[in-house]
């Protein structure tokens, strides 16, 4: 080897001791092997595809190409295990949501749990991730994930909080998290200016039903009620959403909670009165014909009954 040859084919100063597998040319640092795949636009690795002529074969040439062929092995037993888990993985996910909540109605696609109707949404989606809504064991109740959104009379957004496992037997003014939605007036010196219970009796609450998505109507909510009685007959989209303002007259729709109620149960009042009504009518209708009937006289038979002669 000429001394040409022995220098580093990008410094020429120093003695090579890194030969590029993809170019062959010969280096003597880290920082030259870097230079010279920049100058020489080499990636640096050799290309196994690449078609070697008979004569050039060597032992290292025959050793990279059983290397390849392992690492084609490799990569082909990854993707199926990787595949199987994946689908396995996906399986065990669904069926977890599902005993995570309850039963389902694969009809119209709503999981029943607690008296409450829960819509969920696709897997990866952000919400369902965020989800960590299930059943406690230990506790022997159902905890919820709930958003606490807080807005103004005019129903924009100001802050948003999440809460997890917030257990269903929890009441709703006691579980609002006033520090993350800034509700609690803290002053310079870092002192509360108001007291936390009398924060949280100037605070409404306001729930939107997912049963219909194009629900306008929002239902005022007793702060003094536990989630599972202001969420029992309701549908929430994987948790529930609930609605905090400091102002009493807010502009969008809004009705009391048990408007319905009381609306269905004069309804049923209204239809037991009818029905007894129509009763009492087709009553005496009866008694009316029944006399009737009395007053027609018998008809005389007009058939000859034979005497027996003695």
């Amino acid at each position: 080897m000429s001394e040409e040859e022995a220098k580093c084919c990008i410094c020429h100063l120093e003695k090579v001791k890194y030969k590029c597998p993809a170019c062959l040319r010969k280096t003597c640092s880290a920082k030259c092997v870097g230079r010279h795949k920049l100058q020489f636009e080499c990636s640096g690795k050799a290309d196994p595809t690449k078609y070697q002529p008979k004569p050039e074969i060597r032992p290292e040439t025959i050793q990279r190409d059983y290397n390849f062929l392992l690492d084609v092995g490799r990569r082909i037993d990854l993707s199926k295990r990787d595949a199987h888990t994946g689908a396995r993985a996906m399986f065990i996910g669904d069926h977890n949501r599902r005993r995570q909540f309850g039963q389902r109605n694969d009809v119209e696609g709503v999981v029943v749990t607690r008296g409450v109707n829960v819509r969920r949404s696709p897997i990866g989606m952000s919400r369902s991730k965020t989800n960590k809504s299930g059943f406690d064991k230990r506790k022997n109740v159902f905890a919820w994930t709930v958003q606490w959104l807080l807005v103004d009379e005019e129903l924009n957004v100001t802050a948003k909080a999440i809460t997890h496992r917030l257990n269903e037997t929890a009441f709703l003014g006691d579980s609002v998290p006033l520090k993350p939605l800034g509700l609690l007036g803290v002053s310079d010196k870092g002192e509360n200016t108001n007291g936390e219970a009398e924060e949280r009796k100037q605070l409404h609450f306001y729930f939107k039903d997912q049963k219909h998505p194009k629900n306008v109507t929002f239902t005022k909510l007793d702060g003094s009620c536990t989630l599972m009685e202001v969420l029992k007959g309701k549908t929430v989209i994987d948790f529930p959403d609930f609605y905090v303002t400091e102002s009493d007259t807010v502009s969008f729709n809004v009705r009391e909670e048990n408007a319905t109620d009381n609306d269905s149960s004069e309804d049923s009042d209204s239809s037991s009165d009818s029905s007894s009504s129509s009763d009492t009518d087709s009553s005496s209708d009866e008694e009316d014909i029944s006399e009737e009937d009395t007053d027609v006289p018998e008809e005389s038979s007009s058939k000859h009954i034979p005497v027996p002669e003695d």
